[in-house]
């Protein structure tokens, strides 16, 4: 069986897309998990008309705490061999459930991966940042059996990496000790790379079982801020403690790249902002982190620790530029 976990808050405009799709799958053998994150508005009381219309839902309240926080309840309850996310936004194809059903009693991959497609909602297509093509798998390109750690080096190495949390379904015991990391946004960018570096088999779909909104207030059409770059930045904080237990296996390697990947994403955002109180609180949060550290040894070993010092070098360069630009 597969657990479904949909956290919910403030979407009484989208919730009865998300969960029409679950009540309208051709299979219905799936375990429903509702964590409602303290939503102010009638998010809930829409929810109830769906929740009547299905059998083995689960509804847990609490309050808000965020993505993470949410999904994190919702992987502690799952009782389902396999577990996917559904942002209560979105909507799975009717098909879904039954895909992935088939592909689990004919597999034994430890995460499936498939596609999506994507439908803007109020959205200025001009201010889209991704395509159809941005959430196809291309599975034919990569051979069966991979490995998750594999999967990884070859997708970073062509720029193919689908971070979304929400296009994978994974064994439930594959993450007894993964979580989000609470707080943040992107945290996607530290839970999808460390599950994948868990897996021993995975298997590729190229059947869009998920379908994206685009909507104004989305993470991908906001503006900016100091909060996305906390994100890639603890992130990648998160990765780097999964390192520390990792510096002898074939998969040191790939891990670095997706530090690599995740401090880069840092600098550059900080960079896009120009504005410089954006980038001195990222400076901050940077001298911080090289007060606290302690393992130098560690950081040797892959050249993490010399990284820091180049990138605030060059912030504060940038800094210095937009002051001569006038810019604040």
């Amino acid at each position: 069986m597969i657990s479904v976990i949909v956290p919910v808050y403030n979407v009484e405009k989208y919730i009865d897309d998300c969960l029409e799709s679950l009540a309208q799958q051709s299979n219905q053998n799936f375990e429903l998990i509702i964590v409602n994150d303290g939503s102010q508005d009638q998010s809930m009381a829409k929810a109830q008309q769906w929740i009547a219309q299905m059998t083995n839902v689960m509804v847990i309240n609490q309050p808000n705490g965020g993505l993470s926080a949410a999904r994190n309840t919702g992987l502690e309850k799952a009782t389902g061999e396999y577990v996917l996310f559904l942002d209560s936004d979105d909507m799975l194809s009717t098909n879904a459930i039954e895909v992935l059903s088939s592909i689990i009693e004919d597999s034994i991959a430890d995460v499936i991966l498939y596609s999506a497609g994507i439908f803007e909602d109020g959205v200025d297509s001009t201010r889209l940042k991704f395509n159809m093509d941005a959430y196809s798998r291309h599975a034919n390109d990569y051979p069966e059996n991979l490995r998750g750690v594999d999967y990884l080096d070859r997708v970073l190495a062509t720029n193919r990496f689908i971070v979304s949390a929400c296009l994978y379904a994974f064994k439930r015991e594959l993450a007894v000790s993964l979580r989000f990391i609470n707080g943040i946004i992107h945290e996607d960018n530290h839970f999808t790379p460390a599950l994948l570096l868990l897996a021993d088999k995975i298997k590729l779909l190229d059947n869009q079982l998920y379908k994206r909104r685009v909507r104004e207030g989305s993470i991908t059409t906001t503006s900016i801020s100091s909060r996305n770059i906390e994100g890639y930045f603890y992130s990648a904080k998160g990765l780097e403690k999964d390192i520390q237990a990792r510096l002898n296996e074939d998969s040191y390697s790939v891990y670095l790249s997706v530090l690599k990947r995740l401090y880069q994403a840092t600098l550059a955002t900080a960079l896009k902002t120009k504005k410089i109180s954006v980038i001195r609180h990222w400076c901050h949060i940077i001298e911080l982190e090289l007060n606290n550290r302690k393992d130098i040894q560690l950081s040797r070993k892959y050249d993490l620790l010399m990284s820091y010092p180049f990138l605030v070098t060059c912030i504060w360069l940038c800094i210095e530029k937009m002051k001569k630009l006038g810019l604040k």
